[in-house]
Formats: structure tokens, sequence, C-alpha cells
């Protein structure tokens, strides 16, 4: 199974966080598969950021496709 993704490991985004934008770059990603209800599967993707913007040295995972923006304008269109 391919499963393809919005964005790739090493990709910079934009994401919004305490009523601030930040960029970062994708660590990680972690799919999650299951069956729904018409039998059909659902594939969820969460990313792990690189940095975490409140200075933890720890990274911050799962974020979803919908809260991460390959550059600041299309995150700006959202709101």
């Amino acid at each position: 199974m391919i499963i393809e993704t919005k964005l790739d490991i090493g990709d910079e985004v934009f994401f919004i966080q305490n009523s601030k934008i930040h960029t970062t770059e994708i660590a990680e990603i972690d799919t999650k598969t299951r069956v729904n209800s018409y039998s059909g599967l659902d594939t969820h993707c969460y990313y792990t950021i690189s940095v975490n913007p409140a200075g933890s040295q720890y990274t911050v995972s799962g974020f979803t496709d919908t809260e991460l923006f390959k550059t600041k304008q299309e995150l700006l269109e959202t709101l």
C-alpha cells in the first residue's frame, strides 16, 4: 500500500500556536489506518515537528494536515 502525504519529512512548514505563527521542519510522519463503518479504510497522517516553539528540547507530535501549511500565505488564507 502506498500512502501519499501532503507534507514530507524535512519540509519547512508554518503553523499557529499560542496565537503566533511559527515555522519548523517535519521530523517524522506517523500513519494510522482503520476500517470505517462502510468497510473501507481511513488513513490519517500525524506529523512530528523538529523544533518545539515553546523552547522545550522535546519534539511535538500529533499535528494533522489541516494544522500545518507549506507557506505562510496558505496559513493566512485559512484565517
